[in-house]
């Protein structure tokens, strides 16, 4: 019997080829941008309704 057994699926068998250093560079500062603005609009409308509605 073999120790390793067969792939059930071709894609199983096929490498993933990591993407470049750059695009995950990239795309790590776009995430945080992201949520860097997403916290800003958050606290943005928290003021807002704060001055608006408690005061």
């Amino acid at each position: 019997m073999d120790s390793e057994p067969a792939p059930m699926f071709a894609a199983v068998s096929t490498e993933v080829k990591p993407s470049a250093d750059k695009e995950k560079k990239k795309s790590g500062l776009l995430i945080a941008l992201l949520i860097v603005l997403f916290l800003a609009i958050g606290m943005a409308g928290g003021a807002v309704s704060y001055f608006l509605l408690i005061k």
